[in-house]
């Protein structure tokens, strides 16, 4: 099975499994956590697209709070470049959707790397991207969304050994996570690359 076949068979699963996500576009969530996010994002949006400047500072929060400085800050994030162009809303949205179908892909492809074939290593995607840990942070603590990755680092690890074009790569998506607001994640993240090199 091809690679963009394998995309489109993640992407479409992804969005079967979110489909109550995209009915209430304008909806921002019933209360929590997502709120705090939607906040964020809603803050850093106008600072960039109104202002023209980079979100050091978040001005609409307890009279002025850190924005880039929280660990929580997704503003640098290339998966924040669709809140610029069509709203936090969207942007959230979009956010939450390409983790589910960076977790279901990387899994399936993790799968196929330890030689399980294609129709059996697609299965390994479905426990780890819609068993519910992903579901649950969706509803309010999207930092963890950033753990979506570990599959792909693992990957990058176990082929770093042939080249170190994917050391570089796993770094490049270790500081994805820091990016993405997630410092539970990256630490993580860390550990279990360090794990993994050990054994």
């Amino acid at each position: 099975m091809s690679i963009r076949v394998r995309l489109l068979v993640s992407a479409l699963a992804a969005l079967f499994f979110v489909r109550p996500l995209l009915s209430h576009l304008a909806y921002q969530g019933g209360g929590g956590d997502i709120l705090y996010f939607h906040f964020l994002w809603n803050a850093a949006r106008m600072t960039w697209v109104e202002f023209h400047q980079i979100p050091l500072w978040n001005p609409y929060h307890c009279g002025g709070m850190v924005e880039l400085a929280n660990p929580h800050s997704m503003a640098l994030s290339p998966l924040f470049i669709p809140a610029l162009l069509f709203g936090a809303d969207v942007g959230l949205r979009v956010f939450i959707i390409s983790h589910f179908v960076i977790a279901f892909w990387g899994m399936w492809e993790w799968a196929r790397s330890r030689g399980v074939p294609d129709r059996w290593a697609v299965a390994a995607g479905v426990p780890f991207a819609m068993g519910g840990f992903f579901a649950a942070r969706s509803a309010g603590h999207i930092s963890f969304l950033a753990f979506a990755w570990t599959p792909w680092i693992m990957l990058c690890l176990e082929r770093a050994r042939r080249s170190w074009a994917y050391a570089y790569l796993a770094g490049v998506l270790v500081a994805l996570c820091v990016y993405e607001g997630s410092p539970y994640g990256t630490t993580f993240m860390i550990v279990l690359a360090s794990m993994r090199q050990k054994n």
